[in-house]
């Protein structure tokens, strides 16, 4: 073996995958409905830190060339990353994923999809709350005027 295919086997080492890493692993207890997101993300990323993997949705284990002898670990980890992120999420997610060449492209694809959403739907009920409290603001002004015009016309 050589010295590279021999770092593979250190626990701690990125290209690790553990006896017990199989597909069918299920990560989080919440399936990501696009709804939960936030709360997805941050359990996966805990998921994948304990299993040294977040480096492979990150971008931070990089693909090695392809004629590297870690080229077929690197797929094989990144498939395994790919099949644990596909069984966290609903199925009428994982349709629109399936085939992704790489588990940082889901990563990001998810991101895009359901990320920006939360943030644009906040943005979007602060911006009408806002126009709410003018609009209240101005109807109550119309009130208090005609109010004081119609006690004006009285005297």
């Amino acid at each position: 073996m050589e010295a590279n295919n021999l770092e593979i086997l250190n626990p701690s080492h990125d290209l690790f995958l553990h006896p017990s890493d199989n597909p069918n692993n299920t990560l989080v207890n919440e399936l990501l409905n696009g709804r939960n997101y936030g709360t997805w993300k941050k359990f996966m990323e805990m998921a994948l830190i304990a299993k040294n993997k977040v480096g492979f949705v990150l971008g931070t284990t990089t693909e090695p060339a392809a004629d590297s002898p870690l080229q077929s670990q690197w797929n094989r980890c990144d498939k395994m990353v790919i099949s644990w992120i596909l069984h966290a999420v609903k199925k009428k997610v994982s349709g629109s994923i399936l085939f992704s060449t790489s588990s940082r492209q889901i990563w990001l694809e998810l991101e895009q999809r359901f990320g920006q959403s939360d943030g644009t739907k906040f943005f979007q009920v602060t911006k009408i709350y806002i126009l709410f409290l003018k609009v209240l603001e101005i109807l109550l002004l119309i009130l208090l005027k005609s109010r004081d015009y119609g006690m004006n016309m009285i005297l």
